[in-house]
C-alpha cells in the first residue's frame, strides 16, 4: 500500500513562494505579520508550527520587531499568505 505521509515540520510543501521585506508590525494575538516590501505592505499569517528562524537560531515570533530583515516561505490559502517558514536577517 503505498500511503502518503505528511511532510516533516520546517519542510515546505510544493508550490510555496517567497516573499522578502521588512517587518512593519507584528500582531501575536492574530499571529499576523505586515511585511514592507518597499513598494506594498503584504499581511502573512504565521501559524503556530512555523518556525522562525533568526541567524539560524529557531526564536519565538514574540522577538521579531518592526524593521527587522526577512524572507517568508509561505503558500496562498483562502486568498492569504500562511508562512512556512520565516527567516529573520537572511535577505540575499
Amino acid at each position: 500500500m503505498n500511503r502518503q505521509r505528511p511532510a516533516p515540520k520546517g519542510m515546505l510543501l510544493p508550490g510555496s513562494e517567497r516573499l522578502q521585506g521588512f517587518v512593519q508590525s507584528v500582531n501575536l494575538l492574530d499571529r499576523d505579520l505586515i511585511i514592507s516590501t518597499g513598494t506594498e505592505a503584504t499581511v502573512v499569517d504565521v501559524p503556530p508550527d512555523c518556525p522562525v528562524f533568526l541567524h539560524g537560531e529557531r526564536i519565538k515570533l514574540r522577538l521579531l520587531q518592526p524593521r527587522d530583515v526577512v524572507s517568508i516561505a509561505f503558500v496562498r490559502r483562502d486568498e492569504r499568505l500562511v508562512a512556512q517558514k520565516v527567516e529573520v536577517g537572511l535577505v540575499a
